[in-house]
This record gives structure tokens, sequence and C-alpha cells, in this order.
């Protein structure tokens, strides 16, 4: 059984008149129109990055600074107190880890 598709015929253009004048606004319902811009909130601190650093901080002082830092000053400082002695070391990488 043959099956019999409709098939529609082409669009016809539309007559333009030679008078047609741009559509005006209305008088008595003029409104404007609000432009709502959204803007995200800032990103909470990753707590759980600041939590393997302090833990690498515990056994690595350096490593868990540059973790955070990578080679800026912070690192630097906390090598060369680790150089002179661990707990200096681990008590300026937890507060360089924490402070804000």
């Amino acid at each position: 059984m043959a099956e019999t598709a409709a098939i529609a015929p082409p669009p016809q253009p539309m007559a333009e008149s030679a008078t047609a004048a741009p559509p005006q606004p209305m008088a008595g319902n003029a409104t404007t129109a609000a432009v709502v811009v959204v803007v995200p909130p800032p990103s909470p601190p990753d707590n759980t990055m600041t939590f393997l650093c302090l833990l690498i901080a515990i056994f690595l002082p350096p490593l868990g600074v540059f973790i955070k830092y990578n080679c800026e000053v912070e690192f630097w400082i906390c090598l060369v107190l680790t150089f002179f002695g661990y707990f200096p070391g681990v008590i300026y990488a937890i507060w360089v880890i924490v402070k804000p």
C-alpha cells in the first residue's frame, strides 16, 4: 500500500504597499524595558584544598605553602624558617595557609 505525503504549496510573497508607514508606539501604553544584570556571588574558599595543604604542612611545611602559593615569597620564607628549625617552619606554614 503506497502512502502519499501531502505537499504544501510554496509560500506566496506578501504584497507590499507603497504607502505603508512604520508602526507607531501607542501613546497611552508607553513602557520602558529594564535591564537586569545578574552577578554570581564570589566562590567560597576551597576548604578541602586548605585542609590538604595543612596536613602536608605538618610534615613538610614548605611543600604545603608551595602548593598554595607556588614560588612566591611565602614559600621562600617558609623554606628558610624550616632550615632554621622545624617548628618555626610549621607555625609559619599553618599561619600562611589559613590566613585569608
